[in-house]
């Protein structure tokens, strides 16, 4: 998670969207998206912010009895700075698969949200 997290905040794009299998469901209230959508929103919010400080903690796994899926459930902090800023603190899901070897994200979504800042 915090590769993951660490992607993000370093403004890459790419090495975000590499965390994600081809199609995240759920990808917050949109419902199912491509790979392609993520990276497209992770762009925008790279014009928009020009410092962003993304955290995570209280990380807990639980992966399926296959072995072949999984989820994580942790809190995720953040603080955005650029044309606007935003900062917040939320408890977020992901949904885990193991694809060729390795593990990918297939679904993300804010579970509850303890603060949002504008």
């Amino acid at each position: 998670m915090t590769n993951w997290a660490s992607q993000a905040s370093s403004r890459n794009a790419e090495g975000h969207a590499a965390f994600y299998g081809a199609t995240i469901n759920p990808y917050y209230k949109r419902g199912s998206v491509g790979v392609d959508a993520l990276r497209s929103d992770a762009d925008r919010a790279y014009q928009t912010f020009t410092s962003l400080d993304i955290r995570v903690s209280n990380i807990e796994v639980t992966p399926d009895p296959d072995g072949s899926h999984a989820t994580a459930v942790f809190d995720k902090t953040w603080n955005f700075a650029g044309d606007r800023t935003s900062s917040g603190s939320v408890q977020q899901k992901l949904w885990l698969e193991k694809q060729n070897g390795r593990w990918v994200i297939t679904g993300e979504k804010d579970v509850k949200i303890y603060y949002l800042g504008r």
